[in-house]
């Protein structure tokens, strides 16, 4: 930062280059800029009439955005419009006082201040330098600025519960300088686990019904993104397609819906004609924030408000995991999530005789209104991850923050009881695509049964047991897990990581610290790493698992308990099937 004593003020001025005259502040003062580059890019400014000096740096620069003239401006006019050379501009600024404070994270020693300062006739060099260039940035987005129907979801139990504080602090005032007062949009906190759910079915999935634009700014985890896909979803836009698959089935995954990538469409349902898909806006507050980490892979400190105000909507790419009749979702905190005492939770009952067993071939009238199904778009998994999230998800470790998953892991693989580490069984086969096919003819909506299974081919997996089994749609499950390295923003690709059990704990721990490493796991012999259609998971009743626990599975956080004998199948929706637009900006 440049001195503030008078001598080396003009000291400065004299010696830089890239000066401009213009005005500054909410009255619009006489000011000289100067952007210099070294030690760091910085904007400074004198007032010549009161001798006051100001700095800001360009890395906590948002945007820069066109701002109303009024009458006070005293703007040359011409032709009825302001003199384009001094056009009045807002700095959106969010400055940090500590190099830990980031949009966010749990682990911030402060928190970030939000400024909006109004000036006109930078330096064009600090216009074209701030953040990838003002330029790029003049305007507020549509979807911010014209939209009537905008909402502001606060989680109040994610992470460690600092979006309240962040909303309060940056987002409210954000918007007001983009010219959205408090009264032009709807702050919905949450209440409990089902309240996003609960407002997408009420109000957001009718709105969308009816061909209503609506933005949704959300500062929760990668969770909320889960509840509003699957509340969009829960009334399904019926085509006259297969029903969902048994266990041994392989069928279309886009059976029951499909939107067109013009964000509308007409369905033999009356009630879902002209769906508009959501924008969203993500600024994440969980403890992993998956999908965040995945949009931005090498983020700066301002990264999510970069999206929200530069970015682009985008289809937001999903995957489908239909279970069988008795899987039932787990709530955080419940009794039976924490089951996991071994020899607890044991199931003596004999195989089940209808359609949850593996060798039963059910119809579609014993499976259409008994089958689950639920939406993801970050990560499904089975074994050692979904277990871990499972058993971390509880009050006492939730408030360590991401630390809880290091410390789960730890009881994991090394016990307490003395036991070994659990090696996990069931059948598992993957499906995928040929070679030589195109990836664009995945899964269309006018594929039949038979054409996609003889489209795409089964690969059982022929081994014992395993130990980590993943499929995701994103690069990261943390800010530095990179759990899929090939994997780009929004690319559509599913793609699985999986090992069997290993040689020793200790060697689990040295494989999944490679993935720490910008995903250098994926070198090792012992781990599969290929592009997928989807997989099925079939807990056989003679030879699966007897303990409720090890048939946990994750889809984006959320767990799944599948019952015994019973099954999942998970499948990638093609392209058009989306239900909702993410907000996101290259800043690569």
């Amino acid at each position: 930062m440049p001195p503030d004593d008078d001598g080396a003020s003009r000291g400065i001025w004299e010696e830089g280059e890239n000066k401009s005259v213009g005005k500054i502040g909410s009255d619009l003062q006489e000011a000289e800029f100067l952007f210099t580059t070294t030690p760091e890019r910085t904007l400074s400014w004198r007032i010549p009439s009161s001798q006051d000096t100001g700095s800001i740096l360009a890395q906590d620069v948002l945007a820069i955005v066109e701002a109303k003239v009024d009458s006070t401006s005293k703007i040359q006019i011409q032709d009825g419009r302001p003199n384009t050379s001094e056009i009045i501009y807002n700095i959106l600024l969010l400055e940090h006082h500590s190099v830990d404070s980031k949009v966010g994270e749990e682990e911030s020693s402060s928190s970030p201040i939000f400024r909006s300062i109004k000036v006109y006739n930078l330096p064009t060099a600090f216009q074209n330098k701030s953040q990838q260039g003002a330029r790029e940035s003049l305007k507020v987005p549509s979807f911010l600025r014209d939209v009537q129907d905008l909402h502001v979801i606060i989680s109040t139990r994610a992470g460690t519960g600092l979006a309240s504080s962040f909303f309060e602090s940056v987002l409210q005032p954000l918007l007001e300088s983009i010219g959205r007062s408090q009264t032009s949009y709807t702050v919905h906190p949450t209440e409990s686990a089902e309240t996003i759910s609960s407002l997408t079915e009420s109000e957001f999935l009718p709105l969308a019904q009816k061909g209503f634009k609506q933005t949704i700014i959300l500062l929760t985890g990668d969770g909320g993104i889960a509840d509003i896909i699957n509340g969009l979803l829960s009334v399904p836009l019926k085509l006259e397609q297969p029903p969902p698959p048994g266990p041994t089935t392989i069928t279309n995954p886009e059976a029951e819906f499909h939107i067109q990538s013009t964000s509308t469409t007409t369905t033999s349902n009356n009630n879902n004609t002209n769906f508009t898909k959501p924008t969203i806006i993500l600024l994440p507050f969980g403890t992993g924030n998956a999908l965040s980490n995945s949009l931005s892979p090498n983020p700066s400190p301002n990264s999510p408000l970069l999206h929200l105000l530069r970015g682009t909507p985008h289809p937001l790419p999903l995957f489908k995991a239909t279970f069988s009749p008795g899987a039932k979702k787990i709530t955080p905190g419940s009794s039976n999530i924490n089951s996991s005492s071994r020899g607890g939770n044991q199931e003596t009952n004999s195989p089940p005789t209808n359609s949850s067993t593996h060798d039963s071939n059910p119809t579609p009238t014993d499976t259409a209104n008994t089958n689950t199904t639920t939406y993801g778009a970050v990560v499904f998994s089975w074994g050692f991850h979904a277990t871990l999230v499972s058993d971390s998800d509880t009050e006492l470790y939730r408030q360590h923050g991401s630390k809880r998953f290091q410390m789960a892991a730890k009881e994991l693989l090394f016990p307490s009881d003395g036991s070994e580490t659990h090696q996990y069984k069931a059948k598992i086969s993957l499906i995928k695509k040929p070679p030589s096919s195109s990836s664009s003819q995945t899964n269309t909506v006018n594929a039949t049964e038979k054409d996609f299974v003889e489209e795409n081919s089964i690969s059982p997996l022929e081994r014992p047991s395993h130990f980590y089994i993943l499929a995701t749609l994103v690069s990261h499950l943390e800010k530095d897990l990179t759990i899929s390295p090939l994997s780009k923003p929004l690319d559509s690709l599913l793609r699985i990581i999986h090992f069997a059990p290993l040689s020793s704990p200790s060697e689990v721990m040295r494989i999944m610290s490679l993935a720490y490493q910008g995903g250098k796991h994926i070198e090792e012999d012992c781990v599969a790493y290929e592009d997928i259609e989807g997989l099925k998971i079939d807990f056989d009743f003679r030879d699966g698992e007897t303990e409720a626990r090890w048939r946990r599975v994750c889809v984006d956080g959320g767990i799944w308990e599948v019952e015994r004998g019973g099954w999942v199948d998970v499948r990638k929706v093609g392209r058009g099937g989306e239900v909702i637009d993410v907000v996101y900006f290259d800043e690569s």
